[in-house]
């Protein structure tokens, strides 16, 4: 992602962007414009911390995207028939906002109208179905022939059959989330 950063401002010709590679309490003393971050929220542990680090870090504005429901929580349903067990939910959106709102933060929160695009696979046939959740991180490599015949078993509940393909029903709709505040710094 770094060097699709990197790229993608340089064929824009833009000079005033900066990859801060580490966190940004380990950053010498970041500023711009807007900060901004993305798919990140999910896995940190202190996330009055990390806001309070990008209202340092930035001058203006704050900008955060993530899911509706986080991706690796989509998994949930898979986890628990191929592993007999829940996965451990990661907190999203609303745990976000509440804490943001906790803090006297009010962001806009805009949903962006794109799905995503990683989830547009359609198997057309079962094999290819269950071969979709066999390559899927859910599954260790090292459980793939254990969960297979676990995946072909509950195929009619992972699966609905249209025109189109295999519609994973596991997966509910969910929608890219910006959620921006201008913040007090200047």
């Amino acid at each position: 992602m770094a060097a699709e950063f990197g790229t993608s401002a340089l064929e824009a010709g833009i000079e005033n962007a900066q990859l801060i590679g580490s966190s940004l309490a380990e950053a010498d003393n970041p500023r711009g414009d807007v900060a901004f971050t993305s798919d990140v929220t999910y896995f940190v542990s202190d996330i009055v911390g990390f806001i309070h680090q990008l209202e340092v870090a930035e001058a203006r504005r704050i900008m955060i995207t993530i899911w509706s429901e986080p991706p690796p929580n989509r998994r949930a349903k898979l986890f628990k028939l191929i592993y007999g067990e829940e996965q451990k939910i990661l907190p999203g959106q609303q745990e976000l906002l509440a804490v943001l709102w906790d803090m006297g933060i009010l962001p806009d929160v805009h949903v962006m109208p794109e799905l995503p695009w990683w989830e547009n696979q359609r198997p057309q046939t079962q094999e290819e179905a269950v071969q979709l959740i066999l390559d899927d991180r859910v599954v260790k490599p090292e459980d793939r022939d254990r969960a297979r015949p676990i995946i072909e078993s509950n195929l009619d509940v992972l699966f609905a059959p249209s025109d189109a393909g295999f519609v994973p029903l596991w997966r509910t709709d969910m929608r890219e989330l910006l959620i921006t505040w201008e913040s007090g710094a200047k």
